[in-house]
């Protein structure tokens, strides 16, 4: 029992859906933001959901990192709802390789991203190249008109990725 001017503070939680193909580094960069990455570690393939906490800033977040196969939109979708935010990554090759899948994720996720109004990122992953990154970002503008979209590209993971995050904590927080 606490004395009568304590309160029971519930901590603020952010849930954010992480979304792109196996491979572009989803898993990663949530394990750097977990200070948990070693670059030595093969890459992880998601089948599923797998659900993380991890305290970035003042807050504390949950990630929701789905297999970006279209054989998993109703997770894509449910997730999507229970969010706050949404996280879209790509790296070069995702580009280049899969437009049709792009465009089916944008159209799958719009409906529920402009009813619920929630703040997304879309993040080029391992930028050391030329790609289309800008038009990919424009055609999920056009999906998403009325919400706040910020786009951020990485070359490498480092202190840079927590940017990110103080964009998504303007809007959620």
């Amino acid at each position: 029992m606490g004395c009568c001017c304590s309160r029971d503070v519930q901590e603020l939680i952010i849930p954010v859906t992480v979304l792109g193909l196996p491979g572009v580094g989803k898993t990663s960069i949530i394990e750097f933001l977990a200070d948990d990455y070693n670059p030595q570690d093969p890459p992880v393939g998601t089948n599923g959901i797998i659900q993380r906490q991890i305290r970035i800033h003042q807050n504390m977040y949950l990630f929701y990192d789905i297999c970006g196969y279209t054989s998993h939109s109703d997770e894509w979708i449910d997730c999507c709802r229970k969010s706050e935010a949404v996280m879209i990554v790509f790296d070069p090759q995702s580009i280049q390789n899969a437009k049709m899948h792009n465009t089916n994720l944008f159209n799958t996720l719009s409906p529920i991203i402009n009813d619920k109004k929630l703040p997304t990122l879309a993040i080029l992953n391992k930028a050391d190249e030329e790609t289309q990154f800008d038009d990919v970002v424009d055609e999920l503008k056009a999906v998403i008109p009325n919400v706040p979209l910020q786009s951020f590209k990485i070359t490498a993971l480092n202190k840079d990725v927590f940017q990110a995050f103080e964009w998504i904590e303007s809007y959620t927080a």
